[in-house]
């Protein structure tokens, strides 16, 4: 193409070095967009649900697990697990019910007010046809004590620690909750919404 439109053999080799010394660098910043805009194209929160489910089995001390984590981000930010199954702890394996199901939960979870300001607000708190089964026993034992983390000196200390206040909405559709003390000879069954 240089000697159809007259160029010098100087102004020709710099007109296609350029692309020659950089095929390489240029196909290395194609390939990477090329695989970003893949991962932007099949990205799925639910490569996330084992180390979600394994994380909580650990926090609560018994087998806990979810089918799919969907999350919004924000400055507020929304995770939505659907499937939510907490199981009996160890020593209430020969209960029939799990401790706790859910079809759908949401939290939402202001993220500007805990980088800005330490503290975790939950604006949200959304429980979609939650059970529960709870139970104490005569000696004493029950099956909602879960293992704490860390002492409660340290707990009381962090600015960030949630608690109930933090909680500003929580809504629950279609809830059942059975409750039975043997201490108390109390067997009951409530509906939530």
């Amino acid at each position: 193409s240089c000697l159809e439109t007259g160029s010098t053999g100087k102004d020709c080799m710099s007109q296609t070095s350029f692309f020659h010394r950089h095929r390489v660098s240029l196909s290395g910043v194609g390939l990477f967009v090329l695989l970003i805009v893949l991962l932007i194209i099949f990205w799925s929160w639910d490569w996330f649900v084992p180390l979600v489910n394994r994380k909580a089995t650990n926090a609560l001390g018994r087998p806990t697990t979810i089918s799919h984590l969907h999350v919004k981000l924000g400055f507020v930010t929304r995770v939505t697990v659907d499937d939510l199954k907490s199981e009996q702890p160890k020593d209430f394996t020969d209960e029939r019910a799990p401790f706790f199901t859910a079809t759908h939960a949401t939290v939402a979870f202001d993220v500007w007010d805990y980088v800005w300001h330490g503290k975790a607000i939950i604006p949200l708190l959304a429980l979609d046809a939650p059970t529960a089964d709870i139970r104490r026993r005569a000696n004493g034992t029950n099956n909602y004590t879960f293992p704490s983390s860390g002492s409660s000196k340290d707990r009381s200390s962090s600015n960030s620690a949630f608690s109930l206040s933090s909680l500003k909405e929580l809504r629950i559709d279609d809830g059942h909750i059975h409750l039975r003390d043997d201490r108390l000879r109390a067997d009951m069954n409530t509906a939530l919404h």
